[in-house]
């Protein structure tokens, strides 16, 4: 009887950790993190808070969407039409920034990429 709690147990965890690790964030969430590491830039104006905030819960809803659609699209479809929503969502965004800002903005994402390429364990390296 202690074996099967026991294993019931281990069970419930290792299934808990699973979704933990899998489950994403609402689009809101991420785009007022979004937000935040914009804004810690600086140079954001308050009235652009409001715009790059609902241009990134618009992105991160319909990128959501369309995870959700991957094996309906397949992958060809799914990266083409995932391309042609950051091309959308980043012109967007370079309407709403000042050049300054864009350049900052598309600096840190680079170097933020850079990062993850150059994590020890990174299957991507």
């Amino acid at each position: 009887m202690k074996k099967i709690l026991l294993m019931s147990s281990v069970v419930s965890l290792f299934i808990g950790t699973i979704n933990a690790q899998t489950a994403q964030t609402s689009p809101s969430v991420r785009a007022k993190e979004k937000v935040s590491e914009i804004t810690r830039l600086g140079g954001v104006e308050p009235q652009q808070i409001g715009k790059i905030n609902n241009l990134f819960i618009d992105f991160y809803s319909k990128q959501d969407e369309l995870r959700t659609n991957i094996k309906v699209l397949g992958p060809k479809e799914f990266d083409a039409q995932m391309a042609e929503l950051k091309t959308k969502h980043n012109a967007a965004l370079k309407e709403v920034l000042t050049t300054e800002q864009v350049e900052k903005f598309e600096a840190s994402q680079k170097a933020k990429e850079l990062n993850k390429r150059n994590v020890p364990g990174n299957p991507n390296n």
